[in-house]
């Protein structure tokens, strides 16, 4: 028996995926980004830790160089710009949040401590993001060299100049 023209026999299907198949991609793609989200967390902290360090060291070079030109480092000022300081840092920068958390904090030079420093208040940033901000700014010790956080403030600090030295002989 013949089928009529107008009618055709089934084929079949040969396009899409088995499942299988999107089974196997979807673990493939499930590993990959196991693998990928950490290393990418990892990459974005450092980059916070990195934008904090920059502004860190812009702040205390802008500083240092108003006391160069003044022959005196600005007096404490407490999570607002250190007085006379404008032009000579970013005041808007200064004025915001840390990139990995806390504020900006002039310790100068009628202030309780023995440096004068830009410091982070109330950073909330654990120990080994700071160990990490230490390693881009000094030596990696936080109760040793330029960055510490074992100061009579309890708040992380880049120390610009030690009481007794330089432009900051009495604090």
């Amino acid at each position: 028996m013949q089928l009529p023209s107008k009618i055709r026999p089934c084929r079949q299907a040969t396009n899409g995926f088995t499942l299988i198949e999107l089974l196997a991609v979807t673990v493939v793609l499930g590993v990959l980004s196991a693998v990928a989200v950490p290393v990418l967390a990892n990459n974005i902290e450092r980059a916070r830790v990195a934008a904090t360090a920059s502004e860190m060291k812009s702040f205390a070079d802008g500083i240092y160089t108003y006391a160069l030109l003044t022959g005196a480092y600005p007096n404490d000022s407490h999570n607002a710009i250190p007085p006379g300081t404008e032009g000579y840092i970013n005041d808007v920068a200064f004025l915001q949040d840390a990139p990995i958390g806390g504020r900006y904090n002039w310790e100068g030079t009628n202030s309780i401590y023995d440096y004068v420093g830009v410091a982070l208040d109330n950073s909330p940033a654990p120990n080994n993001v700071l160990v990490m901000l230490d390693e881009a700014l000094d030596d990696g010790n936080l109760t040793s060299g330029r960055f510490r956080n074992d100061g009579p403030s309890g708040r992380p600090t880049l120390i610009v100049e030690e009481c007794g030295t330089g432009l900051a002989p009495a604090c």
